[in-house]
């Protein structure tokens, strides 16, 4: 009775949220559903709870990369919090992701083999803050490296407080 490997469901319950029901059918399909551990369904079919190496994905995108964790979903199966350690382009990142109701990460704690470690908060429409060091930039090399505090709005940085440009004492 799983909802997940149910299409009709899926279709019924999770597509007609989006603007463009068929379009999210087909990324759907993409998506990695199966799992090696323990899965949880409440009584209504949904994953309510997943412990394993490599959970499913979200029913709203595809993980970035593999690896063990554990994932709690809402009542309607949508992923609200994670944890879990992930391989990504070779390198190791250890990650806790608090989600909000819309499905995006709200609070992210992270610790990154290539030495990003830090705590982003999105407070929504485009607001988010950034505390740690990201050798590579916030986005992976898009922006100027920071030890410190980046306060964002859309693409645009607010306040920027790092070590590398703090005024000198």
């Amino acid at each position: 009775n799983r909802v997940r490997t149910d299409l009709k469901r899926v279709e019924g319950l999770w597509a007609s949220r989006y603007p463009d029901p068929k379009q999210y059918m087909r990324w759907y399909a993409d998506y990695r559903h199966t799992m090696h551990g323990m899965l949880v369904l409440d009584e209504n079919g949904f994953d309510r709870l997943a412990i394993g190496d490599s959970t499913p994905d979200p029913n709203v995108g595809k993980r970035i990369g593999a690896g063990p964790g554990l994932d709690i979903n809402d009542a309607q199966g949508f992923e609200r919090t994670g944890y879990g350690l992930m391989t990504v382009a070779g390198k190791d990142r250890v990650t806790l992701g608090l989600d909000s109701k819309n499905g995006t990460e709200g609070l992210t704690l992270t610790v990154r083999d290539d030495g990003h470690t830090g705590v982003r908060i999105d407070g929504g429409e485009g607001q988010a803050i950034f505390l740690g060091t990201t050798p590579t930039g916030i986005g992976g090399g898009k922006r100027d490296p920071i030890t410190g505090l980046l306060i964002r709005q859309g693409e645009r940085d607010v306040h920027r407080l790092s070590l590398d440009t703090a005024p000198p004492r």
